[in-house]
């Protein structure tokens, strides 16, 4: 999850189409592939950011390409920005 993915990488690595795999996700977990990915990565950059990581650093060790769009993803997602994040848990 923390090095470049892309839904072509997958599907190639599996063996199966864009749309099959949109599929299994839709009905297995009921969310699409791309956001899947987008909650994974979130997670593991609030959890590096839990441990000490400041967020630029956190956005970087959870494969988001530049950290302006992992601030937009970020605030959209958890409804604040990684550094007032970071400031809610150290309270």
């Amino acid at each position: 999850i923390s090095n470049p993915l892309t839904l072509d990488d997958i599907c190639e690595e599996f063996y199966i189409s864009k749309s099959y795999l949109h599929h299994i996700f839709d009905k297995q977990l009921h969310i699409s592939p791309k956001k899947y990915i987008l909650s994974k990565r979130l997670n593991l950059a609030k959890k590096a950011i839990r441990s000490g990581q400041k967020p630029i650093e956190a956005c970087m060790h959870s494969g988001f390409s530049d950290y302006s769009n992992f601030l937009r993803i970020f605030r959209k997602i958890a409804g604040m920005t990684p550094s007032e994040y970071r400031r809610s848990i150290i309270r």
